[in-house]
């Protein structure tokens, strides 16, 4: 079916996670897209030339989402408020995705292609929370934290896929709660490297 001339340009990702929450991962092809949206099947290679680019394309989306936040709104919170903020305003985004992404997590576990796309995708996320909430970090403490934000971020992700409520108050308690976790292993984390640096072993 061939999109009506004039038409507004559907939201090819939208639609292909709507598509992955009816028919699930295995159902997903750009046939069917291209069926469903109108689109012609050079426009759904131009988005996803590979299935990975599913993910790749929606962590963009996402990022954007969460780093549109003006530089001035975060000036004067802590690291744990910015980091709160930008979080939610991630979780927010992923509203019209919620469905599709929770079959998707289900079933393409076991794809190779999707996890390392995946996992690509938090590093970089991770990077940029540290940069926005401007941790103290750098080198190996960097690559550190950011595994950590990445292992919270899989524990919110995997509430946030249940939670259905309009203020996600179940996604908002778990954030508190990996946060509080956060910052006791950033303490820890600092007197182990303070220790390390006075260490003549060490240096």
């Amino acid at each position: 079916m061939a999109r009506t001339k004039g038409a507004s340009r559907p939201d090819l990702l939208v639609a292909a996670f709507e598509q992955i929450s009816e028919a699930g991962w295995a159902g997903w092809s750009p046939m069917a897209l291209a069926m469903s949206t109108g689109c012609d099947l050079a426009e759904i290679y131009e988005t996803f030339p590979v299935p990975s680019s599913l993910v790749r394309r929606l962590d963009e989306r996402l990022d954007r989402a969460m780093l549109s936040i003006p530089a001035d709104e975060l000036d004067g919170l802590s690291h744990r408020e910015r980091l709160f903020e930008l979080l939610m305003r991630r979780f927010d985004a992923m509203r019209p995705f919620q469905a599709g992404l929770g079959r998707l997590a289900r079933e393409a576990r076991a794809e190779p292609e999707i996890v390392l796309a995946s996992l690509c995708n938090l590093d970089r996320m991770a990077g940029w929370l540290i940069e926005m909430a401007e941790l103290p970090y750098s080198g190996l403490e960097a690559r550190l934290a950011r595994r950590a934000l990445m292992l919270a971020y899989g524990s919110l992700f995997r509430v946030w896929i249940d939670d259905d409520t309009p203020d996600l108050p179940e996604t908002m308690a778990e954030l508190d709660k990996r946060l509080d976790q956060l910052e006791r292993l950033a303490g820890f984390g600092d007197r182990l490297f303070a220790g390390l640096r006075r260490s003549p072993r060490a240096a």
